[in-house]
């Protein structure tokens, strides 16, 4: 989440603000001091409304929507467990208030109690059944646990019932970005930025066209969305459209020049195009505007270890995740860092970290714990290890690689699956001719895997193969 990589909700987007008045009560006095704060609320001032809303509630204690509000004044101000303390108050006092209820639920979610989040807006449904927004809300919520699919159908069904509400255009096609990311890739490589030239498998590319026509209807609505256009930009870059993404997060900046989210966008597709410096550039002020960004620092830290610098690099992605420690992509990125800087126990922690926090797409990281056991002398197990972890009737280019790793592919079978006269790309290539030295390495053969490490050395920069098989040559001398 790269993933929604990082790309971090800010919870004052997220707020709702509700402008009914305060008829339910009768001190004029606590009707005056809930408006002014209603209107502080509304300009984000958010200090200012909490002591209007004290001055209301200590008028009528029993002022259900006061609390309400000045729980979403707290939640701005990022004060969350403080909030949900007062959308409880405002349900004791109201228990059919579905405002409250996803007000709570959006609380909830920023807290990372998804489940908890997903109950509240179901509540906040059951009280209002046409509320879009409590749609939309319960759409992130499942995006968040991972249930695009389900994400996809709040998002419809708010689509159905408001078809103008912009947000939930450029929410479903975060989600429509994400399940076609998922298609290509099985979500994250171990160290590198979105490769989506696979070679000969076939993806379905209806979710990502999908995605870029729902932001360019969430455009239509609202011309000057900055963030609008960052969205349609990753969703291009998804469908591996550099120029078109670039232009894209290009725009979003003149919208907004304080859009630390489209920093980071950019700088991955700079990256991706081999210009780190410029990413890095990108990334630095990403991380100026927005310090807790994990993404940028996950970034930054990925291009600092593709420039050489692994000791910053494994920096800048233990900042991500201080953080967000839960950060998946993370671990499997340090772990290379920490491979390249040939510190094995340290590389084979983090890897095996990742694969605990993400089930799907660990392909790349068991290969490294593959290599690292084999490293430390344990070969035999770390090939029973790698066996039980791949379907051995796999036709995928990974399950080529663990049949060719464990000796049940020959290396004129597996090189032959990259010759010239296929139709792959070279980032494939890069993989077979590391890996197929790697091996050759293990099996004591260093002038072979010398040989083959140097044609990886000679192909893209921005996978992780090319930076591996360099630092091999270097340890070998050359």
């Amino acid at each position: 989440m790269k993933a929604k990589s990082a790309k971090a909700l800010l919870i004052a987007a997220s707020l709702t603000f509700s402008a009914r008045g305060f008829a339910q009560t009768k001190s004029k006095g606590a009707a005056a001091y809930a408006n002014s704060g209603i209107a502080k609320l509304q300009k984000k001032d958010f200090n200012g409304a909490i002591a209007d809303f004290n001055r209301a509630l200590q008028l009528d204690p029993k002022l259900a929507k006061a609390y309400d509000d000045r729980g979403l004044a707290k939640q701005g101000k990022g004060d969350l467990d403080g909030a949900i303390a007062d959308f409880n108050h405002a349900l004791q006092l109201d228990p059919k208030d579905a405002k409250a209820c996803d007000n709570r639920g959006v609380a909830k979610r920023h807290k990372g109690d998804f489940d908890g989040a997903i109950a509240d807006f179901n509540r906040a449904l059951q009280f209002d059944p046409k509320d879009a927004k409590a749609y939309v809300n319960r759409g992130i919520a499942k995006q968040q646990k991972g249930n695009l699919d389900g994400a996809i159908a709040d998002f419809n069904r708010a689509l159905q019932l408001n078809p103008k509400l912009a947000n939930a255009y450029y929410d479903r096609a975060d989600a429509k970005r994400e399940k076609y990311d998922l298609s290509v890739s099985g979500a994250v490589d171990t160290f590198e930025w979105p490769n989506y030239d696979l070679g000969t498998k076939k993806v379905d590319k209806s979710a990502s066209d999908g995605a870029i026509a729902d932001v360019n209807r969430a455009l239509q609505l609202n011309p000057r969305n900055a963030k609008a256009y960052d969205d349609r930009g990753l969703a291009k870059l998804s469908s591996g459209d550099l120029d078109s993404a670039l232009a894209d997060f290009n725009h979003a900046l003149q919208s907004d020049p304080k859009l630390a989210p489209a920093y980071e966008s950019r700088g991955v597709a700079k990256a991706i195009k081999g210009d780190l410096d410029s990413a890095v550039a990108d990334y630095n002020r990403a991380i100026e505007l927005n310090p807790k960004l994990p993404g940028a620092y996950l970034n930054r830290g990925i291009a600092k270890a593709y420039k050489g610098d692994t000791d910053n690099a494994i920096a800048d992605i233990n900042r991500a995740l201080n953080i967000n420690p839960k950060l998946a992509a993370a671990y499997a990125s340090r772990g290379s860092a920490n491979f390249l800087a040939r510190n094995w126990t340290a590389a084979l922690q983090d890897y095996r970290r990742f694969c605990e926090l993400s089930p799907r797409s660990q392909q790349y990281a068991r290969f490294g714990i593959w290599m690292i056991r084999s490293r430390l002398g344990e070969r035999e197990a770390a090939d029973k290890e790698l066996a039980a972890q791949f379907n051995a009737k796999g036709k995928d280019w990974p399950s080529k690689i663990q049949r060719y790793l464990l000796g049940n592919l020959s290396e004129s079978e597996f090189l032959a699956a990259v010759s010239p006269d296929r139709k792959i790309g070279p980032d494939q290539r890069c993989e077979a001719w590391f890996y197929a030295g790697m091996k050759n390495l293990l099996d004591g053969n260093k002038s072979a895997a010398s040989g083959l490490f140097e044609k990886c050395a000679a192909g893209p920069k921005n996978v992780s193969e090319h930076a591996f098989a360099k630092a091999e040559l270097k340890a070998l001398g050359q």
